[in-house]
């Protein structure tokens, strides 16, 4: 028999002492790694070392693999030093913080082709196993609904330390995200969220109710049911028996209705008709059979697999990720939900407007398509409306492309008019701006958010100081003549536009000004080139967030068709205006205009 992995356990709370417990029963203990003095007597009486530093304990030994049992916050970093050093790592839900974090995370871990497991033990019940084994022999049919209830009473006691009345410390992000693990389990991954939740009840910072309504990809929908005020029995933590500090009522906290049955978790019933399917026919129960079992122990069990056997992971990093995505997205569509009043609507229109006025004025003063300021002010409204990071500025960067086709056209029509369009460099530079909006576009399904804003705020500043410098600088007396040079930086200019949401301008007006190139043609040829920007990139924003399960009402892919709507209505008026002023100013003080 092959001897037990040595797996060592980061953090010696009330879970790191669960996981210390079941991995001394059934692996190796190799290790328990916590700052506090007492978790040293806890590795004392298992025989294991003890180190107060992760780091400090990677560098000394090197275990089989590691259990992170330790505060959400600590799970990131703790994690990339495990991945790092080449050692499997069963991270305790949820995977981080955030989701954007998180995407990090599992992307290094698979590109260094280390595993990742996360800790949502449910998945391991032997009953989770059965109900799920019943789903996909078909004995319900088509998943057509589910209905799932987190229904218990927390103790006034339960809130005296002050985190968990702050938000982020609710049953949302607390206890809602098993069950939608679960749920993701037995339904498949969800595409669409709507949401509501209350704090009435405590009058907290945090909620303690909510409803959500999910849809899954398959089309099957869901309804649940979350709150820590009411006092009943219908939550997994009564209805499983998992945790015997809970009381054990046998009844039911999921349904889910399929078009041949319905199953009801975790008393395991299962109705069906008895002969024909009909609401005039007689209807019979079955209780599914199942094996009880620990499910830490089996998620040990789990892990010891992969690490050995190269088995796959039940619950990977890459689930874990998708649970927080959902989590993270029933927040921003209750959040959503809260803000969508009448009045709110009203100030949020005038405010697209007033936005889309401002960059069609610069579109046709600069020829930046607009996006230089509609991005910003999206991002900062989408912060506003509660989006996550990772989307934010992607539906920023996109709404705001969409935006710059209409400006675009408006503005260019109006330089041409005046003669400001250079034909000859558009057609030369066209062909190769097209292709790198079209890279840029499909980059967008990659890059993170985070990466798409420092992005942005750098360009946007290297282009600032060149241009607010009393002289522009000049490299030459006219633009390079070789095919590298004339593909390269037309390439360049649109891919990089295509990632900031801007039209050209931004780049294209300093570049062809630092080759002599008059400023008046840079910024009416600038205008052109935003058409052939903002085309080819939209179409990528909208495939590359055509999945996402957190965008706001009304969207394709990362474009928000509200948004774009109403900041175009009066970009297309103001943009000619723009232009007028672009041929009555003095070059020098539109070049600061610019910066």
């Amino acid at each position: 028999m092959a001897e037990l992995p040595a797996i060592a356990v980061v953090g010696a709370g009330l879970i790191g002492r669960t996981h210390v417990d079941v991995v001394a029963r059934g692996a190796r203990l190799a290790g328990i790694v916590d700052p506090d003095s007492r978790a040293k007597d806890l590795a004392d009486a298992h025989g294991a070392v003890w180190f107060a530093d992760l780091e400090q304990y990677v560098a000394a030994h090197r275990p089989d693999g590691i259990i992170l049992a330790t505060p959400n916050q600590l799970h990131v970093e703790q994690a990339l030093a495990c991945i790092r050093a080449g050692i499997p790592v069963l991270i305790e839900k949820p995977i981080a913080n955030d989701a954007a974090t998180a995407a990090a995370l599992v992307d290094e871990a698979e590109t260094r082709g280390v595993e990742i497991l996360v800790g949502h033990h449910r998945r391991h019940n032997p009953l989770v196993a059965a109900a799920k084994a019943v789903l996909d022999e078909g004995r319900v049919g088509e998943i057509v609904s589910v209905t799932a209830e987190f229904w218990l009473y927390k103790p006034d006691d339960y809130f005296a330390p002050e985190w968990r009345r702050a938000t982020g410390a609710g049953p949302v992000f607390i206890n809602l995200i098993h069950d939608i693990d679960l749920l993701r389990h037995f339904c498949g991954n969800v595409v669409n969220v709507q949401a509501m939740e209350a704090r009435a009840v405590r009058g907290f910072d945090v909620e303690d109710s909510m409803a959500v309504l999910l849809r899954f990809a398959s089309g099957a929908l869901a309804t649940v049911s979350v709150s820590d005020t009411i006092s009943a029995p219908w939550s997994w933590e009564f209805t499983s028996g998992e945790n015997p500090v809970y009381p054990h009522i046998t009844t039911s906290c999921y349904k889910i209705g399929g078009t041949h049955g319905a199953l009801s978790v975790p008393d395991m019933v299962l109705w069906q008709h008895t002969d024909k399917r009909s609401w005039w026919e007689p209807i019979a129960a079955e209780t599914v059979p199942f094996e009880a079992a620990e499910p830490l122990l089996r998620q040990l069990q789990n892990f010891i697999g992969v690490i050995r056997d190269g088995h796959a992971p039940l619950v990977s990093g890459r689930e874990g990720l998708e649970s927080l995505r959902v989590v993270e997205a029933i927040k921003t569509a209750a959040v959503v939900s809260d803000i969508y009043s009448a009045q709110f609507l009203i100030v949020f229109a005038l405010g697209l407007l007033a936005t889309g006025a401002i960059s069609g004025v610069l579109a046709g003063l600069l020829g930046v398509g607009g996006g230089i300021v509609i991005v910003p002010v999206l991002f900062l409204l989408a912060g506003f409306l509660g989006l996550p990071a990772e989307l934010a500025m992607p539906m920023a960067v996109g709404t705001s492309l969409a935006t710059i086709i209409p400006t675009s056209i408006s503005s260019a029509r109006s330089h041409r008019k005046r003669g400001s369009v250079d034909a000859q460099l558009l057609k030369s530079w066209a062909p190769a701006v097209f292709v790198g909006a079209l890279i840029g576009g499909v980059l967008a399904s990659v890059v993170s958010g985070a990466f798409l804003t420092v992005l942005f705020g750098v360009v946007a500043l290297l282009v600032a100081i060149n241009l607010a410098l009393p002289r522009t600088v000049v490299l030459a007396e006219d633009l390079p003549k070789g095919v590298a040079a004339r593909t390269a930086v037309p390439t360049a200019i649109g891919i990089l536009s295509a990632l900031m949401g801007i039209g050209g301008g931004t780049l294209s007006v300093p570049i062809l000004s630092a080759f002599s190139f008059p400023v008046h043609r840079a910024i009416g040829t600038a205008a052109a080139l935003g058409i052939v920007i903002a085309v080819p990139a939209v179409f990528g924003f909208i495939w590359a967030g055509w999945d996402m399960g957190a965008r706001p009402p009304y969207s394709l892919g990362y474009v928000s068709l509200p948004a774009a709507v109403l900041i175009f209505t009066t970009s297309v008026f103001t943009a000619p205006i723009g232009s007028q002023l672009a041929h009555s100013l003095d070059a020098r003080v539109l070049k600061r205009v610019f910066a």
